[in-house]
């Protein structure tokens, strides 16, 4: 163990907002978030104090408490949150977090909230919110904020099973679901997709002597153009004809007749990326 620390010792059970029963489980905490500091501190998100807390990493001292009950700041117009998970530093002395609001609910929806935070004067003001727009979309739990490397705002919904994303001025432009289940948290990052499979191709005849060749390749995100090749002999194929990829199947033709097909999946710049097997086009 490098480094420990214990919530039980340094926030008092008062703090909570969930109320204990005897015989029942009581969390009062639920720690679940926390983000090393540019400074080497930490910044900690409680959901059931309602609390974000900046926490000494050498003596685990609490250094302040944005929220809830003991808030070390004063909260400007529509700045409280509660049930928040993720909170996270961003330039400019904000804080992000997702604002579960739920549960129970104290506001009708869920939302995507970042804090401008004045340490030095212990103030906090709305800087920008984003709604989903749907009137009862409020998440029970869950939920995150991440910040796209062009400005806009990603944020999954949580126990909904939503995820959205925003430019910087609140436009939707994008937005999805799963059919089951929620998301913890929902991230977008960019994804090139390399199948394990060679090229799959095709072909039938279209009339006397061409043919129409048909190239796909499941999975592949580089593909931009097909480039059919074919032959008498499987082993030294000519090239035939070059086509742009439209869709997941790209059919090419009418080419003239040959024994053997190859398909070569292009890139962008025209490199190949791999071919499928020889395929007999009769």
């Amino acid at each position: 163990i490098v480094f420990e620390w214990r919530s039980s010792r340094h926030i008092g059970l008062r703090e909570a907002y969930p109320r204990y029963e005897k015989g029942a489980l009581f969390d009062p905490f639920h720690l679940n978030s926390i983000e090393e500091l540019p400074d080497g501190n930490l910044l900690v998100s409680a959901r059931n104090t309602w609390t974000i807390y900046k926490i000494h990493k050498a003596s685990g001292a609490i250094l302040w408490r944005l929220g809830g009950k003991r808030s070390d700041f004063d909260l400007g117009p529509g700045a409280r949150f509660a049930w928040q998970h993720d909170a996270r530093v961003r330039p400019g002395s904000v804080i992000s977090l997702f604002d579960d609001e739920s549960w129970p609910r104290e506001e009708p929806q869920s939302r995507a909230l970042f804090l401008a935070v004045d340490e030095a004067t212990k103030r906090a003001s709305v800087a920008r919110q984003y709604t989903h727009g749907h009137d009862s979309l409020s998440a029970g739990s869950q939920g995150n904020v991440q910040v796209l490397d062009n400005g806009d705002v990603f944020v999954g919904w949580g126990a909904r099973p939503y995820f959205s994303q925003f430019t910087a001025n609140g436009t939707l432009i994008f937005d999805g679901h799963i059919l089951e289940g929620d998301s913890y948290r929902a991230y977008r990052s960019p994804w090139i997709g390399t199948p394990t499979e060679p090229p799959a191709v095709a072909v039938e005849p279209h009339g006397p002597g061409v043919l129409s060749v048909f190239a796909s390749w499941n999975g592949s995100t580089e593909t931009a153009a097909w480039r059919v090749r074919g032959g008498a002999d499987a082993s030294a194929p000519r090239t035939l004809t070059t086509a742009p990829r439209r869709g997941f199947e790209t059919e090419i033709g009418p080419i003239e007749l040959a024994p053997f097909v190859v398909v070569d999946a292009l890139s962008r710049t025209g490199g190949i990326l791999a071919s499928s097997p020889a395929t007999r086009s009769g």
